[in-house]
């Protein structure tokens, strides 16, 4: 929850720097020698690279951590579904609960 706010927070951010470029170039040329850049474009461009590498990096955590429910998720169906077949010789409620009981 918490991270889902601070994107919302940084989108606004960005969205109200880039209405304030568009209205008053002069602002964000001035923002821009301030830190250091030649031009307000340049600060532009250069903050919307920071997003976009932001944005990627909080996608990429988030695809792991997806990929990671889904491998435990596959995991505990195919015990389950081992458990269920009557032809399986070798019980593996044990080997369940263990796993599931340990995070795996």
């Amino acid at each position: 929850m918490r991270s889902q706010a601070w994107g919302k927070i940084c989108v606004v951010l960005l969205f109200g720097f880039a209405i304030v470029a568009v209205l008053s170039p002069e602002a964000t040329n001035r923002l821009a020698h301030r830190v250091g850049v030649g031009r307000g474009a340049d600060l532009l461009i250069y903050t919307l690279a920071i997003a976009f590498l932001g944005a990627l990096l909080r996608y990429y955590i988030h695809r792991q951590a997806d990929a990671t429910k889904i491998v435990r998720l596959t995991r505990r169906l195919a015990i389950l579904e081992a458990n269920q077949n009557p032809h399986n010789t070798l019980s593996l409620k044990t080997a369940a609960l263990g796993s599931v009981a340990r995070g795996k």
